[in-house]
């Protein structure tokens, strides 16, 4: 052949038609003369390819494609070409028979042809010997076999001197089909899988020589796997299910074949011993047999990867693992401990459809719950509920629900799962062998959909209590909204708490000019479907005591009698019960540079605190410094921590038990005279 050849290409009409040998076999004379087995097989209608249609085998309406492989040669026979075109996706069936079209190519010089076909379309890179695999994993549709499961091949190949415009052939089915009824799984259960393992390989490969001078005398079978998967979609059960399949011939007589049925609820079981028994795949043949007595036990729970996090709702039921597929390194959180975190389970296979069944002992499951926090859910575990803690970035489990047993979920386009906690700005994640609590942290959820059981309640925190507060005095009144389902309310003040069945209570006799934190948490009716709800909170300051009088006024102006230079201070003498002043810094009595003052170094621990003693509130405390002299002060008022700085000068308030003064820090400071106003 030389390059310069030129390439063409026409139209090809075949007519084919699918035939199955073995059965009720009547010979006829159809088809361009050639001659056809007519097959009778029981069935149901079809959906597609070829399937099996009350009395006969069909091709499907659409979807079918044949593979024609042919050879050019020349006047003196040598081989000049060989290709394989796919027919085209539109054709038409009259009688049972297919009308394909197909663009064949051909070259000068070319004086005869040879021509045969296979399905399914499959490209092949020799054509000498042709090898088809049978799935191992195949999809029976609700009357009939797996269309892609099928294998035909040409009886033998047609020859003709010029490339023709039609074509006849007579197809052999290679495969064995197998018709199983399923007896006893329970009605309207969902079938997703049916696993089939025998004692001698059923499943493998079928190889041919389209061009062969007696094509079956060269058929080759090739006996691979043992075993066969048939994904059934969750097609519903009638406790006699009848289920197709095909195989590569196989005689199973004397032998076992096992067939493990899996639905959405139980796993049905059965080993038929086939011992003194003939059982055998034929080609072109089908098997027909029944599988009963089958056993059943629950089927595990199988828990799904969580891809989006509004699928994840109260009632579920999780576990936590730090890979999203089937990896040595997956690991599921358990309820043991490890350091600070929790440890890791081991033994985990999570399935190429990202699911894990059965949970490996050890395991932590976990139960969703609504949080104690609004918008958050709690993980209740047979250890407590999860939590995690500031200190150490601590993941354990407690026996209440709080702020720190509260979660958030969220899931990343990734399927990244981050389990987070507000209140500690931290989250789970998988780190160094174990599950811990950090600032950056994210794994994988698998979980399961809520308790299909209805009577079985979920209990969940009631409604947090929307609360108001009002002043009166040293009077505070605390009121809220009822809660649906509350019994009563815990109602605090500081460190106060009392259990009222309204909607308000007060506390009264509180400390004039003082902050104190209220709260109010509802208390369930009913246990079983409620726990107590989170503890509202709001903070109040009670008002300044009213005056009785006019102010009072204690003044003292240093030296004390008796005070030596250096010496410590002490206690002051103020003249006054109600006021009393100590220090822990020391005098200064030096007439020369006219400074009699109480002396506080600013690199020094020294004090000068003024108590209001016998119920007395202090208003005014003024001090000043000899002449030439500083002070650089900073003051903290006890009644209710507050703070500041003092240069002397005037500082008011309402102080009921006492104020520190100590050094800034910059400067030393001397106090030459101290006064002080209070009022009863």
């Amino acid at each position: 052949m030389k390059s310069s050849n030129s390439y063409k290409h026409t139209a090809l009409s075949f007519a084919a038609i699918a035939l199955l040998a073995g059965c009720a076999k009547e010979p006829v004379s159809e088809n361009n003369g050639e001659e056809v087995v007519k097959v009778s097989i029981e069935a149901g209608s079809p959906s597609t390819k070829t399937y099996i249609d009350g009395e006969k085998i069909h091709w499907s309406p659409s979807g079918d494609q044949l593979n024609v492989v042919y050879r050019g040669y020349d006047a003196n026979g040598e081989l000049m070409l060989t290709r394989q075109s796919s027919t085209d996706a539109d054709y038409t069936i009259t009688d049972g028979k297919a009308a394909f079209t197909a663009g064949l190519s051909t070259i000068d010089g070319i004086k005869s042809y040879k021509f045969g076909a296979f399905y399914p379309y499959a490209y092949k890179y020799s054509t000498s010997k042709i090898s088809l695999s049978v799935p191992q994993t195949q999809s029976p549709t609700l009357t009939s076999f797996d269309p892609k499961a099928d294998i035909l091949v040409t009886s033998g190949y047609k020859e003709s001197e010029t490339l023709p415009s039609k074509l006849s052939f007579t197809l052999n089915r290679m495969v064995a089909l197998a018709e199983m009824t399923l007896v006893g799984i329970g009605e309207g259960e969902k079938i997703s899988k049916i696993e089939i393992t025998a004692s001698e390989k059923i499943n493998g490969a079928v190889e041919f020589n389209l061009f062969a001078e007696n094509m079956a005398d060269e058929w080759k079978f090739y006996n691979n796997y043992e075993t066969m998967t048939l994904e059934m979609g969750d097609r519903p059960a009638s406790g006699n299910d009848v289920v197709w399949f095909t195989t590569v011939p196989t005689d199973l007589s004397g032998g076992t074949f096992a067939v493990k049925v899996t639905t959405d609820k139980n796993i049905y079981e059965k080993t038929a011993d086939l011992s003194g028994k003939t059982f055998n795949f034929k080609r072109a043949e089908v098997a027909r047999f029944k599988v009963t007595g089958m056993t059943c036990t629950p089927k595990p729970e199988t828990y799904k990867l969580l891809t989006d996090a509004s699928d994840f709702s109260v009632g579920d039921k999780f576990v936590i693992c730090s890979a999203n597929y089937n990896t040595d390194y997956a690991r599921l959180m358990s309820l043991s401990a490890n350091g600070s975190g929790l440890a890791a389970v081991t033994n985990v296979t999570v399935s190429e459809s990202k699911e894990i069944s059965p949970i490996p002992e050890g395991a932590c499951i976990l139960e969703v719950e609504k949080g104690a926090v609004d918008g958050t859910y709690s993980f209740k575990s047979e250890s407590g509920y999860l939590y995690g803690s500031e200190y150490a970035n601590t993941l354990s489990f407690k026996n209440t629900k709080g702020e720190e047993s509260s979660w958030t979920v969220s899931v990343a386009s990734d399927n990244l799962a981050t389990i987070y906690n507000a209140k500690f700005d931290r989250a789970v994640g998988y780190y160094s062998s174990k599950f811990s609590f950090s600032s950056a942290s994210s794994t994988y959820i698998y979980y399961v959909n809520g308790t299909s059981d209805p009577s079985t309640p979920v209990t969940t925190p009631l409604d947090t209590p929307v609360i108001s507060t009002s002043v009166s005095g040293n009077v505070v009144t605390v009121s809220w909204e009822a809660v649906d389902g509350a019994k009563d309310y815990t109602v605090s003040c500081g460190t106060s708490e009392k259990t009222v069945s309204g909607l308000s209570t007060e506390f009264a006799d509180l400390s004039y000019s003082s902050t104190y934190t209220v709260g109010v948490v509802a208390n369930p009716e009913n246990a079983e479907l409620h726990t107590a709800s989170a503890k509202a909170t709001a903070s109040v300051t009670t008002e300044a005591e009213a005056s009785t009088g006019t102010p009072k006024v204690v003044s003292i102006v240093f030296p004390i009698e008796g005070a030596a230079s250096g010496n410590k201070v002490g206690t002051v003498p103020t003249g006054d019960d109600n006021i009393k002043i100590e220090s822990t810094g020391s005098w200064r009595t030096d007439s020369a540079d006219g400074r009699d003052a109480i002396y506080m170094g600013r690199t020094t621990n020294s004090t000068l605190t003024i108590y209001a003693q016998n119920g007395v509130t202090i208003t005014k405390i003024s001090m000043s410094a000899p002449v030439g002299y500083l002070i650089d002060l900073k003051w903290e008022e006890k009644d209710g921590f507050t703070s500041g700085t003092f240069t002397g000068g005037d500082w008011t308030g309402s102080l009921k038990s006492r104020i520190v003064f100590s050094p800034a820090g910059t400067s030393h400071t001397n106090i030459a005279s101290i006064t002080v106003e209070y009022t009863k």
